[in-house]
């Protein structure tokens, strides 16, 4: 279970670093900008489907459902931008420097907590209590669903 989650994690974070280094970078990753976008609309398409969620729903929960998911990359783009700038340090890098880092990695999840609890109430307005029971689950289904698509053109591991 404990590698389920830091797998997820790592998949949102790459999920959240994208749209930022998208924009560093400018024209060259227009695609990228595009591959965002067109991965969103997917998700999208997934939730809907998977929550059941009727059309005057679908604008409202996806409104609060994209701030929600924005807030929860930048918390992760934040602490990816912490380990880089202490990777590029290597050994010159403080104790100091590195218990901070240690501090903030370790509390990223209660953080990412408070994102969810935040927007709580408003997905509470928004859906149902059944779809809400389902959300987390459906988001699960869709991360499972593109691991899976990638692995079919990942060749197997050593080994097997």
């Amino acid at each position: 279970m404990k590698q389920i989650r830091i797998i997820l994690s790592l998949l949102i974070l790459a999920f959240g670093v994208m749209p930022a280094v998208a924009q560093k970078h400018g024209p060259k990753n227009q695609n990228r900008k595009e591959w965002m976008a067109k991965m969103r609309e997917l998700k999208h398409d997934f939730m809907a489907k998977e929550l059941q969620l009727s059309d005057s729903q679908k604008a409202q929960f996806f409104e609060v459902y994209d701030k929600c998911e924005d807030a929860r990359h930048n918390i992760e783009h934040e602490a990816r931008e912490k380990e880089k700038a202490l990777e590029k340090k290597g050994d010159a890098a403080t104790d100091a420097e590195l218990d901070a880092l240690i501090a903030d990695q370790f509390s990223m999840e209660e953080r990412l907590g408070k994102v969810d609890q935040q927007y709580l109430p408003q997905f509470r307005k928004v859906l149902t209590r059944r779809q809400l029971a389902r959300l987390k689950h459906a988001e699960r289904k869709f991360m499972r669903k593109l691991m899976d698509k990638k692995n079919e053109n990942c060749p197997p591991p050593p080994g097997k």
